[in-house]
Formats: C-alpha cells, sequence, structure tokens
C-alpha cells in the first residue's frame, strides 16, 4: 500500500530534528512527488537544501512553501536564513518581520531579524529585536548572537564579550556558538582566548569555514602566520568563493610574513565580520 505524503514527511521531520540534512532531502522529495504542494515537505526540503548550501534549489524551494502556505512562521523563517546567505540583509530582514507578523511567540525569529538589522546600520532596531528575543527566551541562540554582535557595533564591548560567553555556555557543543564568541573575542582585542575558543569550534565542526577563517584570522593576529595561511586555505577550500578568507591570505602573503598589514586587517574584519 502507497503511503501518503503526510507519513513520508513524519520519517523526514525526525531526521531533520536530528540534523541529519542529507537523509532528509530524498525522503521529502519523495512526499513531493506524492504531493507536490504539501507545505510542510516544501518547508522542510528548503531547510535542508540550506544546510546542504545549496542556497539557490533552497530559495526556489522555500518560495514555494510560502506561496502553499502564506501564513505559518517557519516558511518565512527559512525564507529569511536562505536570503541572509544570499548576501540579501534587506530581504531577509523583512522576511524575518514576515515570520514575526505570523507568530510572535517564537524567539529565534526576533534574533533573525536583529541580525539583518545590526547588518543595516539599524542598531537601535536591532537592539529592539533582541530585547523582545531574550524576554521569551533568555537563551535563545540567534538572539545572543545578534546581541553580542550588536553590542560590539555600539562599542559596548565588554557587554558584547558577557553575551558571546553565555552562548557558549547555553550551546557549549555547537561550532557556530563558538566561532561567533571567538569572532567577539578577536574583534575585542583578544586574539588568544579567541584562537582557544576557535579550537573548541574546530574539534565541534572541522568543517566550518566560518571557524577556519575566524582560527586564520587570531593566529595571524599573534603572528602565527603559518598556522594563519593553512586555517585561511582551509576556508577557500571548504567554500571557494569566499571573499574575506582570499583577501586576508592575499593580504598576508603580500605583507611577505604579516608586516604591515594591521591596519588593513582590522578594516577588513571590522566591515565584513557579521556576514559570517
Amino acid at each position: 500500500m502507497a503511503r501518503s505524503a503526510d507519513e513520508i514527511v513524519e520519517r523526514a521531520e525526525v531526521l531533520i530534528l536530528q540534523q541529519r540534512f542529507d537523509l532528509a532531502e530524498p525522503i521529502l522529495r519523495e512526499a513531493l512527488a506524492v504531493e507536490p504542494r504539501d507545505y510542510r515537505a516544501l518547508a522542510m526540503l528548503a531547510q535542508a537544501l540550506l544546510f546542504l548550501r545549496q542556497f539557490d534549489d533552497a530559495h526556489e524551494t522555500v518560495r514555494a512553501a510560502i506561496a502553499a502556505e502564506p501564513n505559518d512562521f517557519y516558511g518565512h523563517e527559512i525564507h529569511s536564513r536562505i536570503l541572509w546567505q544570499l548576501d540579501d540583509a534587506e530581504g531577509s530582514l523583512a522576511a524575518a518581520q514576515a515570520a514575526i507578523a505570523c507568530d510572535r511567540v517564537y524567539a529565534r525569529c526576533y534574533g533573525i531579524a536583529a541580525r539583518a538589522a545590526e547588518h543595516l546600520g539599524r542598531l537601535s532596531e536591532a537592539a529592539e529585536f533582541i530585547a523582545a528575543g531574550l524576554a521569551m527566551d533568555p537563551h535563545d541562540q540567534a538572539t545572543l548572537a545578534a546581541g553580542a554582535s550588536t553590542l560590539f557595533a555600539q562599542g559596548r564591548h565588554e557587554e558584547a564579550e558577557e553575551l558571546a560567553r553565555r552562548l557558549v555556555a547555553v550551546a557549549p557543543l555547537s561550532a557556530h556558538a563558538l566561532y561567533t564568541c571567538g569572532r567577539i573575542l578577536l574583534l575585542i582585542g583578544k586574539a588568544g582566548d579567541a584562537a582557544d575558543v576557535l579550537a573548541e569550534a574546530l574539534r565541534c565542526d572541522a568543517r566550518s569555514e566560518f571557524a577556519h577563517y575566524w582560527m586564520g584570522c587570531a593566529l595571524a593576529a599573534q603572528g602565527k602566520t603559518d598556522g594563519a595561511r593553512r586555517h585561511l586555505r582551509e576556508a577557500l577550500a571548504i567554500r571557494p568563493g569566499m571573499v574575506v578568507a582570499s583577501e586576508k591570505l592575499a593580504e598576508m602573503e603580500a605583507a611577505n610574513g604579516g608586516e604591515g598589514g594591521g591596519t588593513l586587517w582590522s578594516r577588513i574584519v571590522r566591515r565584513l565580520f557579521r556576514r559570517s
């Protein structure tokens, strides 16, 4: 007897919760072969494709999900995350706001909105999203990460560090939480502490291009150029189009071992750190 789309989606949902996106993808496609407009299958497939870094396919899929069910927050949330990866901060913010309009009780949507608003320089708006998100859930990872970045951008470095360390306390085995904390520590001038935290991030996920990138920057700040180059090249091997990694590596090569590159490095990092 043929299985219904709902039965197939339930199998995939377990894999999504386990973050086994490569296994969930074919199952969700099977569900969509049975019911092409199944909203849950479309939204979960978009999430799986996002984590598999198939961003264009993810974008097309999430748009189909939203067309099938425009009033559910989940599709808009995934849309916001995809647009962020596609370097569309304005679109990411609008999609996060659409998710909040659908359902105001999910703290992570406020964190996602805050990240985009902070990137766009709308710091007071970002702060409002952060306050709302943390009021709902003081342990929400997306809101803590956005809060640390916003506080840094406001020059409130001690508070940024405190929030970044809270993020790691909440998610000590999350590479994203760890490299976010490492990034903040580096930007406030604690390169040694940053390298320690980033080493933990790489133990959690050796394929995180952002952890490799920030480790490269942390080592370069300490004059450890061989190790810095190794991590920057690894970041580029994982994500060949990672502009900040190629720029940093080119800067180091031009400086012939790191002399004279500190000013340019600081400018590049402070301009582009939010993207990761």
